[in-house]
């Protein structure tokens, strides 16, 4: 049977945690402390937060860079997974830019908007 405690630098506060072998639920704890659970929680809202923001952030932007593994170029932000292609490739699809324009308007009402 232990406590352990955790200083957290953003507050200046003290917390103390209780393991939870030999202690009932309902121990009081000294003042200016919390308890595991609550440590739990706020730890798990903190890192939600913390994953909302960086899907907002990834989402807003499209990086590119060479891929280490095959030499090629990836382009990051477009779904969840990059587009990666060798230079060649990017460079044909470009070229096609025009037909994939003119296609996208003549098939617009099968295509859907990812938001």
């Amino acid at each position: 049977m232990g406590i352990s405690i955790l200083l957290c630098a953003k507050h200046s506060r003290s917390w103390a945690g209780r393991e939870t072998d030999g202690w009932p639920a309902s121990t009081p704890l000294p003042s200016g402390t919390w308890n595991a659970k609550t440590l739990r929680q706020a730890e798990l809202e903190r890192l939600r937060n913390e994953n909302a923001a960086l899907k907002k952030g990834a989402a807003t932007r499209v990086t590119m860079k060479v891929s280490e593994k095959s030499a090629a170029v990836s382009v990051y932000g477009m779904g969840r997974f990059p587009v990666t292609l060798y230079k060649e490739q990017w460079l044909k699809l470009l070229k096609m830019s025009d037909d994939i324009r003119e296609f996208i308007a003549a098939n617009e009402g099968q295509l859907k908007t990812k938001e």
